[in-house]
């Protein structure tokens, strides 16, 4: 054996250490990404939905944050989840339950995830959290908390839908012909 097959055989050797090191990198920053989750801002929404794309398959926690979220109008909002197919306009099981000076009263909908808000003019703020049923389905169950801001109005309570398909995608609409005219909107989600 010479000196020359020698350094070669041991070059060969390091390099593949390296490069089983460099995949066990990657492959653990992989991991750690889908463990940490990550999050979509949509700092003032505006017009008359709002989607947010690019949520991975892995995803089974999503928590949609509204801060002072304003319409133009008398609406409700409405999240509506969406496949690489589209945006699922059907199939929702949603109710809002809201308490106000007026009395009592809810809001269903069958075509999305129902948040009460009655006049869009007062800001909403609180909290939607979206939960995967199992990994092994695309069945997503919401519960909702929401108080409008200025009145002693607050609202609660959920749904649930099953998708044809794994999870992309998030459209938050309202259920009127009102618009977004103020606040902001955070979504994140997390394995």
């Amino acid at each position: 054996m010479t000196l020359e097959s020698l350094n070669r055989d041991a070059l060969t050797r390091i390099c593949d250490g390296d490069q089983r090191a460099i995949r066990f990198f990657e492959t653990l920053t992989d991991l750690v990404s889908q463990m940490s989750g990550g999050q979509q801002l949509v700092p003032t929404p505006s017009g008359s939905t709002v989607s947010l794309t690019g949520i991975p398959s892995w995803v089974s926690e999503i928590a949609i944050l509204f801060d002072g979220v304003t319409l133009s109008g008398t609406a409700n909002l409405l999240v509506q989840l969406g496949t690489d197919a589209g945006v699922e306009v059907t199939g929702y099981n949603s109710t809002s339950a809201f308490i106000d000076g007026a009395g009592v009263g809810a809001a269903d909908s069958d075509a999305g995830f129902v948040v009460w808000v009655g006049a869009g003019s007062l800001p909403v703020r609180g909290a939607m959290v979206l939960r995967r049923y199992s990994p092994d389905e695309d069945a997503w169950i919401a519960t909702h908390s929401v108080r409008k801001s200025t009145t002693q109005a607050a609202n609660g309570a959920g749904g649930a839908k099953v998708l044809s398909g794994s999870l992309s995608s998030i459209t938050i609409g309202q259920t009127g012909a009102a618009t977004f005219t103020g606040g902001r909107v955070s979504v994140s989600y997390r394995r």
